[in-house]
Formats: structure tokens, sequence, C-alpha cells
């Protein structure tokens, strides 16, 4: 039996030798865990009809999540449209249209969102030439416009817009087809999402024609990372620049990299760590994929991830999210529901071992789940890309937490036991073991059960 000494709120204590007692009690897995996990939820708009693209781009923050659906009709043919939701409940907020949308902008094919900003492009927007892309500005809650965002240089063809990413005020924009290098060799630019002037424009050391640097792109804290689509036959890269000065860092390459790899295809950072997904890798079956981890200062190579069972054709690395310690990448093409219905999967970053497989609960051929993918405090949500045109797209929530992993830092270990107490003595939300609201020695009881149930 284990004594607990209840001093009142705020107070636990555990007498020595009971401890021992109880850690005696403990069943102590050795490993993170790692096992299939289902959607908590699905996101799905009141209004969506078959072949918007609804899912092609997600992205999660604080709560709320924005959807893409790029080929919407509501302003015309593939003007596009996108979406806003309240995470904790499913509740859909807010359809976001353009102010000024029109036929084949493509509005939402990507999406960004931070303390209640909604970032969303337009890359086929004309309002500096045909395709010369756009950003458009807005409360996520209410649903209101605030401003459209361009270059300073902004020109036809740019597709600026291609990728974007906003953290800590930034906003990180791809523009693939700009040609100061040669046709399509691409470029980047930062701006202040609350004012929206242009603070850099961002151009690789080596910049050449084809290359489409900016397909991807990623801010964390002081770096951007810009990634590059590129011709079929080479093997891709990702520039690492520092946010203040604009100014080149490191430019990333993997170790054995190969021809027509796409390496820099969709690119993630956390900290001074950076992953870069070459979703044509091969080492594993043709076009089976791959993702790699750096330091995004030296651009030295830490780790190559492969899922527990990549196969040929799988296309692990269409898409990747990192954040808190966990990366998140999608593999449009795997076969659970039959060809290419998709899944994803959640990865531990600092050990490069594999947490979860992510599967939605029901699904068919041609889903292309994980086309996108985006992760906070411990929710991953991913979008379906949808090959048929005759499909509905929707998004998938994950949670990918366990409760007996008080600390978070997905292994269930005794350090967990003093991170409850902890929890515990402050009254914090990872106190209540039993899902009731509150914080009470019964939840304590609780967390021994879930501890030895292990994480599911």
């Amino acid at each position: 039996m284990i004594k607990v000494m209840w001093l009142g709120k705020g107070t636990l204590m555990f007498e020595r030798i009971l401890l021992i007692n109880f850690l005696s009690l403990m069943i102590l897995p050795s490993e993170s865990y790692s096992q299939i996990r289902y959607e908590e939820r699905d996101l799905f708009p009141t209004d969506s009809t078959v072949g918007e693209r609804y899912g092609w781009a997600v992205a999660v923050d604080d709560g709320l999540a924005v959807v893409g659906a790029w080929e919407d009709d509501t302003l015309g043919v593939d003007a596009g449209s996108a979406y806003t939701f309240n995470i904790n409940t499913g509740t859909q907020l807010r359809k976001l249209l353009a102010t000024d949308g029109a036929a084949n902008d493509q509005f939402g094919r990507a999406v960004a969102i931070e303390n209640g900003l909604v970032a969303i492009t337009a890359e086929l927007d004309d309002d500096h030439g045909n395709v010369s892309g756009s950003v458009y500005m807005f409360d996520a809650v209410t649903g209101t416009q605030l401003s459209k965002i361009y270059p300073s240089d902004a020109g036809v063809g740019d597709h600026f817009g291609s990728s974007i990413a906003m953290q800590n005020g930034i906003i990180a924009v791809g523009a693939t087809d700009n040609n100061d290098f040669g046709e399509d060799s691409g470029a980047a630019y930062l701006f202040n999402a609350a004012t929206g002037a242009q603070l850099h424009k961002l151009l690789p050391s080596d910049g050449r024609a084809g290359d489409e640097f900016g397909r991807s792109i990623a801010i964390a804290n002081d770096f951007v990372i810009v990634g590059t689509g590129g011709a079929a036959n080479t093997s891709g890269a990702a520039y690492v620049f520092n946010v203040q000065s604009g100014r080149q860092v490191a430019k990333l390459r993997p170790v054995n990299g190969m021809a027509g790899d796409r390496f820099g295809w969709c690119v993630a950072i956390s900290g001074t760590i950076a992953a870069v997904t070459a979703e044509y890798d091969s080492t594993n079956g043709n076009v089976a994929g791959a993702a790699y981890m750096f330091d995004a200062i030296t651009g030295t190579q830490l780790t190559k991830l492969f899922p527990t069972d990549a196969f040929i054709g799988d296309h692990f690395g269409a898409s990747i999210a990192f954040r808190d310690g966990i990366i998140a990448i999608g593999a449009t093409d795997t076969n659970e529901y039959g060809d290419d219905s998709g899944s994803a999967y959640a990865f531990l970053a600092s050990s490069g071992e594999q947490l979860y497989k992510l599967l939605p609960s029901s699904g068919m051929a041609t889903d292309e789940f994980g086309k996108s993918i985006a992760i906070s405090d411990g929710k991953v949500l991913v979008g379906r890309g949808d090959e048929a045109a005759t499909s509905i797209g929707n998004a998938f929530l994950f949670d990918v937490t366990c409760l007996a992993d008080v600390n978070r830092d997905y292994i269930l270990s005794p350090t967990d036991f003093t991170a409850w107490i902890a929890a515990f003595n402050t009254q914090a939300p990872e106190c209540d073991q039993n899902g009731d609201g509150s914080c009470t020695p019964a939840d304590f009881t609780a967390w021994i059960s879930n501890y030895n149930a292990g994480c599911k």
C-alpha cells in the first residue's frame, strides 16, 4: 500500500520508504512509446463539396487551426478559400475569402497561423502581372481581412506565395519562379506580420535557373530555412538564413544524396535543428522517401529518418512539421486503405525514434492523407491531398501526448512521478490524470494506473 500524506491544497508528501515501495509497483518501460494512433477528431467544413482540395494546406497554433481549400469556387473557378476551427471542440469559426478574390487565384494553397493572425497565399493572383502572387492577412476569430502583402519587386510569373510560415510576428514567403539567378531560380521574403512591411529578400549564395528556391519555407526564432524544388535530375538543397540580418548561415546537403531525391521539397526548423525531407529518396525502395536532421548553424547532418515500415513508393516526406521536440512527417502513398491512401508519423527529435504512426479511422485509395501537416502543443493536424478530382477533402487532428508522460519527454520513466508531484503542488493541468477537471490526491492513483497501462 502507498501512503499519501495530504497536508492541504498545494502540498503532497510521500514518506521515503513508501516511495521506494511505490516505485517497485511500477512497470518500467525502457523505450519510448510507438504504435498506431487514430484521430481525436476531424475538422470538416460546413459547406465542403467535391474537388475543392480542402486539406491541401493546414496550420495550427494555440488551439486554432486553419485549413486551405484552393479549388473552392465560391468566388469563381479555383478562386479558393480557407477555414478556421477551434481544435478543442472541432467547431468551425469562419470561412475566409479574399475581398478581391477571383477565378484561378488559388487562395488557400499555403497557410500559416500565429497568435490569432492567419496568413493565406494566393500564388496565382494577378495584381502585379500574370501569376505574380500575393498573401492575405486575417483575424482568425472574426474572419476580418486585415491586409494584403506583396514583395517590393513583385512581377509577372513570380508565384509569390508558393510557401509560407509565420513565427514571432515575422512572415516568411517563398516565390519559386522569381528570376534573379535565371528563369525560375526563386526567392524568399520576410515581412512584419503586423504592418506588412518587407524586412528582407532572401537569395541563396549559389542560386541558378530552375532551382525553384522557395518551394518550402519554415521559421523559428532567429532562423528561417528555405528549400528548393528544382528539376527532377537535381539532388536539391536547403538554405538557412538569419532572420534579423537576412544573411545566409548555412547550406544543407545530405550525405550521399542522389539526383532526383527532391531533397528540400519540405523543410522545418525548431531552435537550431533543421529537418528536411527527400520524398523521392530510394534507400528503402524506389521513392520510399526519407527525412534528415541538421545542425542549422554548422550545416552538419545529424541523422536520417525513416519509418519503421518504410516501403517502395511511400513518398515519406511529402510534408513535415517540427515543434516542441516532435517531428511529424506525411507519407501520402502508403496503402493501408488502398493505393495511395496515405499515412503520417511522429518522431522524437532528440533521438529520431518513431513515436506513432498516424492513420485516420477510415480512408480509401487516392486519399493522399499526409499531403499537409502541422503541430502545436502535442496536437498534430494532417490534411489529405485527394488525388481524385471527385473526392471531398478532410483534415484530421491527432493527440500525440500521453497522460502519464507528465514531463512530456515522450519516454515513460520514474521522472514522470517527480513531474506529477510538481504538477500537483502547483496545481498544473498535467496533474489531472482521471479527467475530472480537478487536481486531487485521487489523480495520484490514476497516474499509477495510466503509467502501468502505457501510452496507446
